[in-house]
């Protein structure tokens, strides 16, 4: 447990960075979901049966078992999907995608030429289209030398109306940029839940809607399913469904005209760690293979361990309980409304796995050069010890092209729930002390980097200071 002043001091120690606390600095934890989720009790027995067998070849570095029953876990739960990289997070099947889809030239070539020795010929730029990506996401893409477009639909513009799907990808733009730019298009992206866009689910007709497109237009679909669970749960809310439809068929529904999925394990599955790249198509497995191999490991481990392959396979069809989904979104609305009622401006309808501040709105006389997001970070934190992300100009970046930096349309700070972690105590922790911040929010100064600057993903590195 710490004090306000003591706070102060570590926090400055630590140049105003919150991914530099050490778990002990904080008293609330809500910097991110990912991984965060205590090991249920199935998922311990599961690992501790291989602990067990240490002087066995159950930790074999190829064709090991506990590969082979996550795979079928994997195919249990995305039967439409035959085709399974491992991988040892989330951020590793885009890097292994985007290396060896859009950097190798893959994206040029016509399907019936992926396993063909045919040199890739790369065109003009490549661009990446979708709901708009998360930071890792983005890092990779533009370490590919590709470019994003951001196709979010409109309605998330608005942060007061609390309509659903404001997660959707805008057809309207797709058209015309597929129109447009068609032969410089590498793949449509849709994430699902948008965790940038507010943490917004996308409907499953969107889903449809955008794969009419894509197919048309030869282009690949692909989704980051990190959140495909809550994402389903979302669309049996707020969407008319036969009766007795299952998260699981919701998830079928939705991945129907998607080519290949991006998933880290490390939200709806609930595991520690781990992830996979999901595939249709049996030629552009063979083409992704030697890249994962390359970079995170033999095709039988994929950088996990065997407890955290175990933990991704049991964790993968406990994440699909409904009853489950239905608490942890519960716990994520108690926290809005709380928030929302201490005066702070909130994002609507909130996330499923966040909640969402408007900084911006809140903190209205600072630039977004000023960066509000990270101030009202640092000084949540101050205030009563709850971690939480930025996301606004800090995350953002600079644009490649100008070098200056993205100011997104809302300067956000996150506050994204672990699993079965905290109790409604622990929420009525951050709720009054959110409100004791929101009475002081005039006081709260700019700040802005400490040179040098980092290149890329800086709000993982950055230190800051005050203006």
């Amino acid at each position: 447990m710490t004090h306000r002043e003591l706070r102060r001091e570590l926090i400055a120690r630590c140049g105003y960075n919150l991914f530099e606390l050490k778990p002990s600095e904080i008293c609330v934890d809500l910097l991110t979901d990912s991984g965060t989720t205590p090991l249920s009790e199935a998922q311990r027995k599961a690992v501790s049966r291989v602990l067990r067998k240490r002087r066995t070849n159950e930790r074999a570095y190829a064709g090991n078992e506990s590969a082979e029953r996550l795979r079928a876990a994997l195919r249990e739960v995305f039967p439409d999907f035959p085709y399974v990289i491992l991988v040892h997070q989330g951020r590793g099947a885009e890097r292994v995608f985007c290396d060896g889809f859009i950097r190798s030239g893959l994206w040029t070539l016509p399907q019936d030429l992926w396993r063909q020795e045919t040199p890739h010929q790369k065109r003009r730029r490549p661009i990446v289209i979708g709901n708009a990506p998360f930071d890792t996401t983005r890092g990779n893409i533009e370490a590919a030398e590709a470019e994003i477009i951001d196709a979010t639909t409109r309605l998330w513009h608005d942060p007061n109306t609390p309509l659903p799907f404001k997660g959707n990808v805008d057809v309207e733009l797709l058209d015309r940029s597929l129109i447009r730019d068609g032969d410089r298009m590498a793949c449509t992206l849709i994430t699902a839940t948008c965790n940038t866009a507010a943490g917004q689910p996308v409907s499953t007709s969107n889903f449809g809607e955008v794969g009419l497109r894509t197919s048309s237009a030869g282009t690949l679909l692909v989704a980051d399913i990190a959140r495909i669970f809550l994402n389903a749960f979302l669309n049996k809310k707020n969407l008319p469904y036969d009766v007795g439809i299952t998260i699981q068929g919701i998830v079928k529904q939705s991945l129907t005209p998607v080519d290949l999925c991006l998933m880290s394990a490390k939200k709806d599955a609930l595991s520690p760690g781990g992830g996979c790249i999901l595939m249709k198509d049996r030629a552009l497995y063979e083409a992704l293979l030697p890249y994962a191999i390359l970079s995170e490991g033999g095709k039988d481990y994929g950088g996990m361990t065997t407890e955290t392959m175990e933990a991704f396979g049991v964790g993968l069809k406990e994440g699909l309980n409904e009853s489950f989904l239905e608490e942890y979104t519960g716990q994520v609305a108690y926290l809005g409304e709380g928030l929302k009622s201490a005066g702070w401006p909130m994002y609507e309808p909130f996330g499923g796995h966040a909640v969402y501040l408007d900084a911006g709105a809140a903190l209205d006389h600072l630039a977004p050069d000023d960066l509000p997001g990270q101030a009202c970070a640092v000084e949540l934190y101050i205030e009563c010890g709850v971690r939480a992300c930025e996301l606004g100009t800090a995350m953002a970046g600079r644009d490649p092209k100008t070098g200056k930096n993205r100011h997104p349309r809302f300067e956000f700070v996150r506050l994204a729930l672990p699993r079965l972690r905290y109790t409604r105590d622990d929420l009525d922790r951050v709720i009054k002390g959110a409100e004791r911040l929101w009475k002081r929010r005039r006081d709260i100064h700019g700040m802005m980097f400490v040179e040098p600057e980092p290149p890329g993903l800086r709000h993982f590195t950055a230190t800051y200071k005050w203006k």
